[in-house]
Order: structure tokens, then sequence, then C-alpha cells
């Protein structure tokens, strides 16, 4: 398997090129598509031309920003072409989000006998715990499939050559064992927290934390009103969100003390995969939405971290996998607000990897490491990297 990549940033789309150069790729069997572009017209319009005109098979989302061996672009078309003896398929299906069950028994038959899974799934942030709710169930019918993913930046968009489509999960099944799963946070639990117990939870969301109404003691714990909490999180719902939430925190003093409380005073809990898996919330209606599904008994502390934690992520990846094919990975959009919009650091670290990669920016990530032996383990995680590496 050979992996090449190819990107054009806003100033020099072609849709017409990218086909001609795709085409003239020796054995390309799949291509991945990233679009950063932030004008929706004109990034649907080009991924109308690919419909149209682009004969090898191929999968899409929107994602907030890409980082390759070219550097870091948020406005741009990234496209990763596998080419070489590649087995796979590609399958989508509209999200069932009052019934993650009904999804998931679509997909697993689907994924029967392969061995990795690129997925993405086209969804706002308030529905991330159903998504993470349909991946538990078609890993535990698949526990040796390697899953990686996200869940796309807003408007939320995946395609393939049959069309665009909202509140999807688009999915490419591979058959490649030559390959490995990274997975890293930058986070670690406080030894100094205090303990906090989710005493009361289900499949859609914490009821109870500490036996108390798990909003109000939520905001009593982060000292952030619901309503502000509330408007937080409808930033998530623009392209530009992680941007918008750095300025905003610059600008405002009283959305800054938010966004500070919500997106630097994080909750977390153990996870059986060596990662801190982080606790987003957000108020529903007398419920407390998670970015991922916290079982009833779980315990929770509050996190910390540094810039200098958050850039080291990639110090860490890059010197594991110095040496390798190539690498897709899906990482958290707003680790750029933990490390103070270091952009050019980042993209510095990776440059030092001499194969193809595309880091693409997440509104979360999908995966978790396999064998799954762990019975209700996350597969969706916010605030983490997570790589998919060809040997």
């Amino acid at each position: 398997m050979e992996l090449k990549t190819l990107v054009q940033g806003k100033d020099e789309l072609d849709a017409g090129k990218a086909v001609e150069y795709i085409e003239g790729c020796e054995g390309a069997r799949l291509v991945l598509i990233y679009s950063s572009l932030k004008n929706e017209f004109i990034n649907l319009d080009y991924v109308e031309k690919l419909i149209e005109n682009l004969k090898t098979d191929f999968i899409g989302a929107r994602v907030a920003a890409s980082v390759t061996n070219q550097g870091y672009n948020e406005n741009a078309i990234s496209y990763a072409i596998l080419c070489g003896d590649i087995e796979h398929r590609i399958y989508h299906t509209k999200t069932d989000y009052e019934n993650p069950h009904k999804t998931a028994e679509k997909i697993i038959p689907e994924l029967k006998g392969y061995t990795n899974c690129l997925a993405y799934s086209a969804n706002y942030i308030k529905e991330n715990i159903h998504v993470d709710n349909i991946f538990q169930q078609v890993q535990k019918q698949h526990p040796n499939l390697q899953i990686n993913g996200g869940i796309t930046a807003p408007p939320p968009i995946v395609f393939d050559k049959n069309g665009i489509y909202e509140d999807s999960i688009i999915l490419a099944a591979l058959k490649n064992k030559k390959t490995d799963f990274y997975i890293d946070c930058g986070f670690k639990l406080r030894e100094d927290s205090e303990k906090y117990t989710i005493t009361k939870a289900d499949e859609k969301g914490i009821k109870e934390i500490n036996h108390k109404p798990a909003i109000a003691e939520y905001s009593r714990m982060t000292h952030t009103q619901p309503y502000m909490m509330k408007t937080v999180f409808n930033i998530s719902s623009r392209l530009d969100w992680a941007k918008m939430t750095g300025a905003l925190s610059k600008s405002n003093p009283i959305l800054q003390e938010a966004i500070q409380n919500i997106y630097t005073n994080i909750l977390g809990k153990e996870s059986k995969t060596g990662i801190v898996n982080m606790m987003f919330s957000q108020p529903g209606e007398n419920t407390l939405i998670p970015n991922n599904i916290i079982p009833e008994g779980s315990q929770v502390k509050w996190t910390a971290t540094t810039p200098q934690k958050q850039l080291a992520v990639y110090d860490r990846f890059t010197e594991k996998h110095l040496k390798a094919r190539g690498v897709i990975a899906d990482d958290c959009c707003i680790r750029a607000f933990w490390f103070n919009h270091q952009l050019d650091k980042m993209a510095e670290k990776l440059m030092k990897l001499e194969y193809p990669y595309i880091f693409n920016h997440m509104n979360s990530e999908l995966g978790t490491k396999t064998p799954y032996t762990h019975q209700k383990e996350n597969i969706l995680h916010g605030g983490t990297l997570k790589a998919l590496v060809f040997k």
C-alpha cells in the first residue's frame, strides 16, 4: 500500500486538475477527501464536480483544518490517495439519534471480514453521545476491527460518489493488516482533585452527580451558568469555532471566563486505553449531555494540561513513528486553543516526518485500541489525537 497526498488551497482550487492527478496515480484504489473550505457555496460546487467526474472510489468529510507535508491549512481541500492492492468497500447510512441501536444494526454486517474502518459522522456536538453509542455496539461485534475517524466540522456533511449527506455516517472498510493505531491526549488527572461520582446516568446523558441534579451541580462545579454553557457550545456550530473560541476568550471578559471554565477546567475519568477520557458537557433538557457515554457509577476528577504538554503530543508521535509509509490522523480541533494557537510550532514538529501524512482537525475523534475486550469502553473521545499509521 502506498499513500499519496494532494492539497489545493482556496486560491488554487481546480477539481479537474485534482481528478486528473488522482486518475494518473498508478494503482489508485480509494481517495479520502477532507474539505476545510470556508465558503460553503464553493465547497458544495467543488464536491459536486468530484461526484460527477472522479471515477476512483472516494469518501469525504468536512474538517476544521488539515496539516500535511505542505504545512497547516484551514481553507483547502486535502486528499489522501490509497494506492496498491487494497480491498475495500464504502457504505453510508442515515443516523437515527433516537434509536442508535437501529443504526448500529445496519452498520455491523457491512464490516464483517475487514481489518480497518475509516469512519466519519456528520452531526453536531450535541449528538456525539449517540454516535459513541453506535460505535460501541459496532466495536463489540467486531472486536478486532480498527476504527479511525471523527466527527465532521460544521456545517456537518459527508459525501461519496453517490451524493452529499447530512446526519449520516460514512465508512470506508479496508483489508490491510499492516497498520498501527496511535492515541494520545496531552491531559492528566489532577492528583489533588476531589472525586465526583456519576450517581445516575444512561446512554442519553447524566442525570445526577453526587446524588444532586447534574446540570445544577456541574454549573456549581464549573462556576458557569447553564445559559452561558449553551452560548459557548452554540459557537461550536460555526466552521471556524476553534479560532472563534480563541478570539472571543480574548475580547469579552464574560465569555472568556465561561470558555476557560468549560474548555480549560475539564473533568475526566481514567480510561483503559491509557488516556484521560475528557468529559466535555453541555446542558440538555434536565440532562447533562457529555461528549460520550459516561456510565453510572463512574468517578471523575479535574484534569490538567499546559501548552507545552499539548504540543508534546506531536513530539511523542513523531518519535515513535519516524519510519512509516504514511499517516491519516484525526486531531481535536480545539487543541490549538490549549497551546495558544502556536500553529507554526505544531506544523514544524510534524515536518520531521518524511512520508506523506494528513492530520485532520475534527470536532471529536473515533477509535480505540483493539482488541475491544472492555465492555462500555468509549469509541468516541474529545481532546485526543488518533492516527492510522501505514507500515
